[in-house]
């Protein structure tokens, strides 16, 4: 019975607003909707404090919008030549870290625990003579 419970409970669809707790990992991100609505507070709440607390740094979010937000100084704007229709988080990143240093970026860091991420990082940075700094 309590198995049951759980099962009925993992899918169910919550819309949750932004200053509140949130329900168990197994409850709530078993459900896609409820991941994609996650991902959304979390991207509003980053352009939120950008905007209130400007600081040096540049921060690139890419939510369910093929055109990835960047925050930079204070100000919010999109980056028409980060956008891709792909899936896939790992070729996402490669493709914005790739316009990034074409750009002229000089420092690049990259957060993600994925190996495939960081094998792709590494032959796409040696094949196109890359010299940007890469974390």
């Amino acid at each position: 019975m309590l198995t049951a419970r759980a099962g009925n409970a993992a899918s169910r669809r919550h819309k949750l607003p932004l200053h509140t707790a949130l329900p168990p990992q197994m409850v709530v991100l078993t459900v896609t909707e409820n991941k994609v609505h996650i991902i959304e507070l979390i991207c509003q709440n980053l352009i939120q404090k950008a905007q209130d607390e400007p600081n040096e740094h540049s921060l690139v979010i890419t939510s369910t919008d093929s055109l990835p937000v960047v925050i930079q100084d204070g100000s919010v704007f999109r980056r028409e030549d980060f956008m891709t229709c792909h899936e896939e988080v790992y070729v996402i990143i490669i493709h914005q870290m790739v316009k990034a240093a074409e750009s002229g970026v000089e420092r690049i860091n990259i957060v993600c625990e994925d190996t495939d991420v960081f094998v792709l990082l590494l032959r796409f940075y040696a094949n196109l003579n890359l010299t940007c700094r890469l974390s």
